[in-house]
């Protein structure tokens, strides 16, 4: 007989399971075409990124490519080991190993050429629908829609790579194949490890006590490096793996406390327990799908939600910008006139002069070079802070604008070099959070006055004077920005030219408008929600097809499973309270775990965000909403598995 011929009987008798993996690769390949159809157009890709910060673009499809490939790499690894009883029956019929490894590359490369062209083919259908919604949302015009040649290679680099690795490490395995493996094909998914309760509790201590660590470190109570956070996360999600694995012992440890309801319950306990243990892998699989789609939904929608309590707390003022001394003299009045049209009736006017510093010395008496350090004389803070500092000659007041300042920025004494070269040093008194001011910067000294002129008498300081605008009507604010920024480019193209170098130089001094940053945020916060719920999708499906993939391909384990509880007394409506209990169980617990995982990490690294209840509150109703999916497939699969299961038991 040919290989060919044995390749065709194989899928033909394999045809549900050959079915399920085509599907699902031609599907993960048609997500990932339509997102690359758009991640490697140049033209509106430079249009997006005017728009929005491309980190998020780049994080999303390196998350999709990885995600990709374990998923390709599962399916495939599944499918060649639900046939290892199938191999060693060819073994035992006079089979070698190569001939095996043959037939699997056959039918592999079969598979894998057609989901791919299918998967390109629908993905092409859909990329223009994909291009359509970006374009809108970001209301973008111009850029037609087109494909590459780099998206086709990407997908097929992708999808072969994924099944030369799985196919590399399968012939291993399969060279040990005997007949013996006819027997014994099923038992390597009885094997359980000894109940190790304490091990479950370590496990969780290692969940925990990294967050905390994680948490502090952001709060800047322990002094630990950067990358130890990256460490923290490794660790966290180990012990969740080892907390999936081992938990179910931890709680059967703290029912058999309850001697009536443990062994009314014995058996149901002791078989969800093994089937959870089983399936360890796959739930830690499906709990990082879930923290990954609970996180990028929660977040994305949560940071749409707080974008006015952002702006109101980050730009006070609804139009702001600045000038030095040079260009005060002359523009002054000509700004002051664009930014008070008399259609516009303006609420608020005012302005602050200060010094501008670069050398600073912080509380060790380093120096550091730090930008927009200003100095204010204490009238002048209190009329435009609207507080009432009072100061001593050597004493100053540090104003910063983040609510949680890391020690960088914190002072404790300021150094002045006068004209004779002689340094006076001031002493702090106090650190002053008056919110996200951005037009001054991230900190301001204020000094008594005295000694404000003492300086500017005694040194070359640069000063710069600060005006802010509020207006009884927002919406018409923009437009003021626009007639602004016409003239502040005259300004820098004239009197300044040459002397900003950096990007944040040259956009030092124009002004900010509050209106115009809401409005580019809503407009950023779209296309990333749409972004993330593409990738959420993309995970959501493909966790449930790696869950179908192996609860399928158990099936049979589980008929011989239940057909001897069955010989051992057990009746229908028995078998089917354990059957639900392990379903609900997979298929409700890893999205559970993943929304509490997702919503510590969010805890404890953006705990400092003024706004963080809206934030959690949008990553549990992400997680509820998850949930509720999630209980839909459960009912279904729950009807289909025990028939599927009983069927053949009784």
């Amino acid at each position: 007989m040919r290989f060919s011929t044995i390749t065709f009987k194989n899928i033909r008798f394999n045809i549900k399971r050959y079915k399920a993996i085509f599907l699902s690769i031609s599907f993960g390949i048609c997500l990932l075409f339509m997102f690359c159809s758009f991640y490697f157009n140049n033209e509106l890709l430079l249009c997006v990124k005017s728009k929005v910060d491309l980190g998020t673009i780049n994080m999303s499809f390196m998350v999709l490519i990885v995600f990709l490939v374990v998923f390709f790499s599962y399916a495939y690894k599944e499918f060649i080991n639900s046939r290892r009883k199938e191999f060693a029956l060819y073994i035992s019929l006079g089979m070698t190993v190569k001939n095996i490894i043959k037939i699997i590359v056959v039918e592999n490369i079969i598979i894998m050429l057609f989901a791919w062209l299918l998967g390109v083919v629908t993905g092409s259908v859909f990329a223009n629908l994909y291009h359509l919604i970006i374009t809108k949302l970001l209301a973008i015009t111009n850029i037609a829609f087109s494909l590459n040649i780099t998206s086709f290679l990407i997908t097929l680099a992708l999808l072969a790579g994924s099944f030369i690795l799985v196919l590399l490490v399968s012939m291993f395995s399969i060279k040990k194949l005997s007949i013996s493996e006819l027997k014994t094909a099923d038992q390597s998914i009885n094997k359980l490890s000894k109940p190790q309760p304490l091990l479950a509790f370590i496990s969780l201590l290692f969940i925990v006590v990294p967050i905390i660590i994680l948490s502090l470190t952001v709060r800047n109570i322990l002094k630990l490096k950067p990358y130890t956070a990256f460490i923290d996360v490794l660790l966290s999600l180990g012990g969740l793996f080892f907390f999936i694995a081992y938990g179910g012992d931890l709680v059967i440890r703290l029912i058999s406390k309850n001697k009536a309801y443990f062994y009314k319950h014995l058996v149901a306990l002791k078989e969800v327990n093994k089937r959870f243990f089983q399936l360890r892998k796959v739930l830690f699989v499906l709990s990082i799908g879930a923290l990954a789609v609970i996180f990028l939904v929660g977040l994305s929608v949560g940071t749409a939600v707080t974008i006015d309590d952002v702006a109101n707390n980050r730009y006070p003022y609804h139009i702001s910008y600045n000038l030095d001394e040079r260009d005060k003299a002359e523009f002054e009045q000509q700004l002051y006139s664009l930014a008070t049209p008399s259609e516009i009736k303006l609420q608020q006017y005012k302005s602050c002069e200060a010094i501008k510093l670069y050398e600073l010395a912080n509380r060790k008496g380093k120096k550091l070079q730090l930008r927009n350090i200003n100095i204010i004389k204490r009238s002048s803070a209190n009329k435009y802070f609207n507080q009432n500092f009072q100061l001593q000659n050597n004493e100053v007041i540090c104003i910063i604008n983040i609510e949680e300042t890391e020690d960088y920025y914190v002072i404790e004494n300021l150094s002045i070099t006068t004209k004779d070269k002689s340094i006076t040093y001031v002493t702090l008194i106090k650190q002053v959070y008056i919110g996200n001011l951005s037009n001054i910067g991230r900190c301001t000294i204020v000094v008594t006055d005295d000694f404000y002129n003492k300086i500017i008498e005694e040194t070359n300081a640069d000063l710069v004077t600060y005006y802010t605008y509020n207006y009884y009507n927002l919406e018409e604010t923009i437009k003021i920005q626009n007639n602004l920024m016409q003239k502040f480019e005259q300004i820098k193209t004239t009197s300044l030219k040459g002397k900003f170098q950096s990007k944040a130089a040259k956009n030092f001094g124009y002004p900010i408008c509050k209106q115009q940053y809401i409005k580019n945020s809503r407009v950023a916060s779209k296309f990333t929600i749409f972004i993330m719920f593409y990738i959420a999708l993309i995970f959501f499906v493909i966790s449930g097809v790696v869950l179908y993939l192996r609860v399928i391909n158990s099936l049979e384990h589980s008929r011989k499973r239940f057909r001897t509880l069955n010989e051992l007394g057990m009746n229908n409506e028995a078998l089917k309270k354990i059957i639900s209990k392990e379903l609900i169980l997979v298929f409700l617990l890893p999205v559970f775990l993943g929304g509490i995982m997702a919503i510590a990490f969010t805890f404890a690294t953006y705990h400092s965000f003024l706004y963080m209840t809206k934030i959690l509150l949008c990553l549990t109703i992400s997680m509820i909403f998850y949930l509720l999916l999630q209980v839909m497939f459960f009912t279904q699969a729950k009807r289909k598995f025990i028939n599927e299961v009983l069927k053949s038991t009784f």
